[in-house]
């Protein structure tokens, strides 16, 4: 009997024991029960006020301005965030790629709040992040996603011509036409009009997707890309041009030197001669035939010829000679010759430096003239017509007439070079100046044939004149460059190259008609290669072929015409600060007008914004225009005008957002 009763109290206690562990259960069971109902209640709580906060910033105007949510979206979401209760909740605004419409954007609200545990010391840990996410698509062909919009009446597109861009939009502030034999393929299209007043527009003998039953009605478009810090620094810098205009004054910053010269003796040195000539002699006429000659000076640098080496009358040379310079400033008063073939070599000594002023024209026949590193001041022409090889070295040179190479070789070393009146013109020879500043103050510059001619790297400064290239090559290195009024003209037959740098035309007229037209050479398609802005004046690129990477036009005024062009390689910089031009931003315009013809049925690459607000844009002919791998393709005008045969790719580029009118904003998440 006593076993029995002991196992009857062991199985008490057991019962004991595992009513303990089962009560310790149900409390853990409850706690989470409680705890995950209070937290799914916090989570209702955030997701209401996420849905209302991003709905309100929706509605806002113009809610997604440059790609990014606008200062008063960011704010609307908060306040009717902290409106709803959640005052100390963690809200973040920003810009999605929208999960309906492909391409386009949509905003999006996250509400976050830590939450403090209500069983903590059962369940361990003292707090919780309970977050609500809402995605409220804007409606309309809003935000990047227009690729095409019309900011003041109809988008028009007929005849033959074919749009594609599933990636995303058109707005019209008015109405949307689409006729003849047109193809029209996009994700959305939203229209200022209503159902009933667009419908005349959308002919039945075009193809049209979306058809217009999910057109967006009664939602013209916002410009937003005006405000945008790009566009307004590219108008800045516009209205900069035109008041107060051309900032580098009238007359060049270098003048001509002019010293005193006295009547000296003339000098004849016959053949095999050497010689020395003493800063204390006049000299008149110098007769120089195969001879050493060399020139004493005053022994120091005399950048201002205040003690000068005089030469009264002219050099004459022939044969084969070697005149060297020591320190010192030499004054020519007549002109330098070199007949025939003779070959002269002006030298500097060793360590010297020298100024050279010649008062009148230096000409070489068909032999060899070298001058050496100096400072120069030339009144009359420089003539290289022989087709000889005439060189200068490095050092400032200022020209007051003529440089002229007809069919030989004309270099000039480094600079900077200041021409002052006359004309640079060159034949069917080369020509070449070496980096550093160039100054034409008032002359004219002319390739006049089928040879080269080529400018070093160096701020370029052209006033007035005209720049002429006919038929050959016409290269200039790195700039910036800066025009003044006058005329740029590339013919047809001509190759025409600008190096990486800013080119800013103030008035006067440009017209590249050649086989081939370079802008920003050498740079980059990323970080950028140029900014090419004009005030006034107009613009006519009518190249056999143009090629422009990682380069911005800007134009105040005037008409843009790009009529006739071949193949064209136009990009903007992609790159979301540049060094050079504006990141998507391909054309800006105006006051003036933009067209774009191409007759031959060629393929542009073409990448960036055409924005022309107020004016029109027509985009017609044979051409296909599309976007490279990772680039993009829109144009938002005032109306704008697509037919004949041109064929458009379109893609929506980052940082160039298109604000929507009355779209309506909806959740999607």
């Amino acid at each position: 009997m006593g076993a029995p009763r002991e196992f009857c109290r062991s199985a008490e206690g057991s019962v004991t024991i595992l009513a303990a562990f089962g009560f310790v259960a149900l409390a853990i069971a409850t706690a989470l029960s409680v705890e995950s109902a209070n937290l799914y209640l916090a989570k209702l709580q955030n997701q209401r006020a996420a849905d209302l906060g991003n709905l309100a910033a929706a509605g806002t105007s113009s809610p997604i301005v440059n790609n990014a949510p606008s200062a008063m979206a960011t704010a609307t979401a908060a306040n009717v965030v902290a409106i709803n209760g959640l005052t100390g909740a963690r809200v973040a605004t920003t810009v999605v790629a929208s999960p309906r419409s492909v391409g386009s954007s949509a905003l999006s609200t996250v509400v976050t709040r830590d939450m403090s545990r209500l069983f903590g010391g059962v369940l361990g840990g003292t707090a919780t992040a309970v977050g609500a996410r809402s995605v409220a698509d804007l409606g309309g062909g809003t935000g990047s996603g227009s690729c095409l919009a019309s900011l003041v009446g109809p988008t028009n597109i007929y005849g033959t011509s074919n749009v594609s861009g599933l990636s995303c939009g058109i707005n019209a502030t008015t109405f949307l036409y689409v006729c003849g034999s047109a193809n029209v393929a996009v994700a959305r299209v939203g229209v200022g009009y209503s159902m009933q007043s667009e419908a005349p527009y959308i002919c039945n003998t075009a193809s049209m997707s979306p058809g217009p039953a999910s057109f967006s009605y009664k939602a013209a478009p916002t410009d937003t890309i005006a405000a945008s810090p790009d566009m307004v620094a590219i108008k800045s810098h516009l209205l900069a041009m035109g008041s107060p205009g051309w900032p580098y004054g009238s007359t060049s910053p270098r003048s001509l030197m002019n010293p005193a010269v006295t009547a000296g003796t003339d000098m004849t040195y016959p053949a095999g001669t050497i010689a020395t000539l003493s800063q204390g002699t006049r000299y008149r006429n110098l007769q120089i035939t195969s001879s050493t000659l060399t020139f004493t000076g005053n022994g120091v640098a005399d950048p201002t010829c205040a003690t000068p080496t005089t030469i009264s009358g002219n050099i004459v040379l022939n044969g084969n000679s070697t005149l060297t310079f020591a320190s010192g400033c030499y004054v020519v008063a007549g002109y330098v010759t070199a007949h025939g073939g003779a070959n002269t070599v002006f030298a500097a000594a060793p360590g010297a430096t020298a100024t050279f002023v010649f008062k009148q024209y230096i000409t070489n026949g068909s032999g060899t003239m070298t001058l050496p590193d100096a400072n120069y001041s030339i009144a009359g022409n420089v003539n290289n017509n022989n087709g000889g090889t005439m060189l200068f070295g490095d050092g400032v040179k200022v020209f007051g007439a003529g440089i002229v190479n007809t069919t030989g070789t004309l270099g000039f070393g480094t600079g900077p070079h200041y021409v002052n009146g006359g004309t640079i013109t060159n034949g069917t020879g080369t020509m070449t100046f070496g980096n550093g500043d160039f100054y034409l103050w008032g002359g004219s510059m002319s390739n006049s044939s089928s040879d080269s001619m080529r400018y070093g790297n160096g701020t370029f400064y052209f006033y007035g004149g005209t720049v002429y290239n006919v038929s050959g090559s016409l290269v200039f290195g790195n700039g910036p460059f800066y025009f003044k009024g006058g005329s740029v003209s590339l013919s047809r037959g001509s190759t025409t190259r600008f190096g990486v740098g800013n080119i800013d035309f103030y008035g006067g007229t440009i017209t590249m008609a050649g086989a081939s037209t370079t802008i920003g050479y050498g740079g980059s398609a990323t970080t950028g290669s140029s900014t090419v802005s004009l005030y006034g004046g107009s613009l006519s690129l009518t190249t056999a072929s143009l090629t422009a990477v990682g380069v911005t036009f800007a134009f105040y005024g005037g008409t843009i015409s790009l009529l006739g062009v071949g193949t064209i390689n136009a990009t903007a910089p992609t790159d979301p600060k540049p060094t050079l031009g504006y990141r998507n931003i391909l054309f800006v315009v105006y006051g003036g007008a933009f067209n774009l013809y191409q007759s031959a049925a060629v393929t542009d690459t073409m990448s960036g914004l055409i924005y022309v607000p107020a004016t029109n844009v027509s985009i017609y002919g044979s051409q296909t225009v599309q976007y490279p791998a990772g680039g993009c393709f829109q144009v938002v005008a005032g109306v704008l005008d697509i037919y004949q045969k041109a064929r458009l790719n379109v893609s929506p580029c980052a940082g160039i957002a298109m604000g929507s009118g009355s779209g309506t904003a909806t959740l999607v998440q």
